[in-house]
């Protein structure tokens, strides 16, 4: 068997976070030849073991010719290799894909990844509801994102498959005094949420709260940290050793507004974090339940964050209790589990 993967590039990013975990997993089964296809090969962040036949398609700098050429290779590539399957990432490629297989003897399995509540670009709503309804099936990361789709009728085989997540042997230091949040500082990651909730907590002297990521709110969060007196709190930028910080922390705060599937609080739970989180629209409420395996609050709340959190400062045995409850939890989000679940879906009918 053939499976043909379709991604623009193996750089950061949650979709190809997921090539690289499912696909060398693949390529281990026994008749399994893996290719994955790419726009350009530099500069990835995700290395493929030397078993995967990586294409690269090369892309243009000019959006319209660029699409075009695209398409035209893919086509071209498609028609050389003939894979039983393609598997697509991203919107915009899901719908490339399922162009360049018309007249084609090849099935497309469509991977959503973007918040389903988000406003979505027309032109891409549009080859949605024309193509989507052609691919041999679409694959959801949350139940939300499901029963969107399904409530647009864009395809009648669509499951919910979670993002994989390795499962570490090792566990979080519940002593430690260390409050973690990990993601990019935008906006919809909520960390300005975050640092006000520690404010408000009682007592916190020798605790810290640790925000590992970087982006364009950097020097507006390190402001607001300075001009406001919040003590304790430390923006350290991109991590390439983030376990380190999940093994040296013993509570997980994940302060987001908006999320498509969400990795960081997964890694978390893997290594027995106790997690307070905001209910976001996609993702959390899939995999918490609250006061059991973390705790889920209302979007927005920042007295409930900073309670929780608090919460959970002030009782070392609820933070084993919830954690153990999490890496337990989590272990159905494995990486092989995941990626046996996926080949079930991409291969078996016609």
């Amino acid at each position: 068997m053939k499976i043909m993967i379709f991604i623009p590039t193996l750089e950061i990013g949650g979709a190809e976070r997921v090539v690289s975990i499912i696909a060398p997993i693949w390529a281990t089964y026994n008749d399994v030849n893996v290719y994955v296809c790419l726009l350009k090969s530099t500069n990835n962040r995700f290395i493929l073991p030397d078993n995967i036949n990586i294409v690269t398609l090369k892309s243009n700098k000019n959006r319209l010719l660029n699409n075009l050429l695209v398409f035209h290779r893919l086509r071209r590539t498609i028609k050389k290799i003939k894979p039983d399957v393609i598997q697509t990432f991203m919107t915009k490629y899901n719908l490339i894909a399922l162009l360049s297989v018309l007249g084609l003897d090849q099935r497309v399995i469509v991977s959503e990844r973007a918040n389903p509540l988000t406003i979505r670009n027309k032109l891409y709503e549009f080859g949605q509801k024309i193509l989507y309804p052609k691919a041999s099936g679409i694959i959801a990361q949350t139940e939300l994102s499901k029963s969107v789709l399904q409530s647009k009728q864009l395809n009648k085989r669509i499951t919910v498959i979670p993002n994989p997540t390795k499962i570490s042997n090792e566990i979080c230091n519940y002593n430690a005094k260390v409050i973690l949040n990990v993601g990019r500082l935008i906006k919809e990651k909520g960390q300005s949420d975050l640092i006000d909730a520690f404010k408000k907590i009682k007592n916190k002297k020798e605790w810290k709260l640790l925000i590992i990521g970087d982006g364009p709110l950097r020097s507006t969060l390190e402001k607001k940290i300075v001009d406001e007196s919040v003590a304790n709190v430390e923006i350290l930028g991109f991590k390439s050793d983030v376990e380190k910080y999940y093994k040296t922390s013993s509570i997980f705060s994940f302060s987001s507004f908006s999320e498509g599937y969400p990795n960081a609080l997964i890694e978390a739970m893997s290594y027995g974090l106790p997690v307070v989180s905001y209910n976001c629209s996609s993702g959390p409420a899939d995999i918490l339940v609250h006061e059991k395996n973390g705790f889920l609050i209302k979007l927005g709340d920042v007295d409930s964050l900073a309670f929780y959190m608090q919460k959970l400062i002030d009782d070392y045995d609820l933070r084993v209790f919830i954690g153990t409850n999490a890496k337990r939890d989590i272990s159905s989000n494995s990486e092989d589990v995941i990626a046996e679940k996926w080949f079930n879906f991409i291969t078996p009918i016609k």
